[in-house]
């Protein structure tokens, strides 16, 4: 009976990157929070997508959580870090870290506030709303709708309210 080596067959995870450590093809590396295989023998190069390496799980597309009873990590950043429109579908949720809030995107309003605080026309129909008494965003009433606030409502430099014909806004 004739024995045949074959090698190292499969996957080998060798943990976290470790600059001195020599891999080998198929050794598997998490670095900078993704996970790596490797494609060539003895490499000394860094974890990312080139010909040493080959990413398995990019964390970055991926929604995490703390613990297995803990919280969701959420994608978070300012407006200016919101993703290119493109790559949105409706339903892409994200915490804006300017205004505080969580925010869900949407092909007609684009970028809104989700839950209290969510400020005219955008939310479906609820028995309590919550709105801030000033802004800076640029609100726009839909057609055809009723907007108000109570009191008063301030629009700061960069704001605007836009009331189209056959809309109403009311100031209570």
């Amino acid at each position: 009976m004739a024995i045949a080596y074959l090698g190292r067959v499969g996957f080998v995870n060798k943990g976290v990157y470790n600059v001195i450590t020599t891999y080998k093809l198929n050794d598997v590396v998490t670095y900078a929070n993704s996970t790596y295989s490797c494609l060539v023998a003895g490499t000394a190069s860094l974890p990312g997508i080139n010909t040493d390496w080959t990413i398995w799980i990019d964390s970055t597309k991926y929604v995490s959580k703390d613990s297995t009873t803990g919280a969701a990590k959420i994608p978070a950043g300012t407006d200016a870090e919101r993703p290119l429109v493109g790559a949105l579908v409706n339903g892409s949720t994200r915490y804006n870290t300017d205004s505080k809030r969580m925010e869900v995107y949407d092909t007609v309003y684009g970028w809104t506030s989700a839950g209290g605080g969510q400020l005219l026309g955008t939310a479906e129909t609820k028995a309590i709303q919550f709105m801030a008494q000033t802004t800076d965003e640029d609100l726009v009433i839909p057609d055809g709708s009723n907007g108000f606030a109570i009191d008063s409502l301030e629009i700061l430099e960069g704001g605007s309210l836009t009331i189209p014909n056959g809309s109403v806004f009311k100031i209570l």
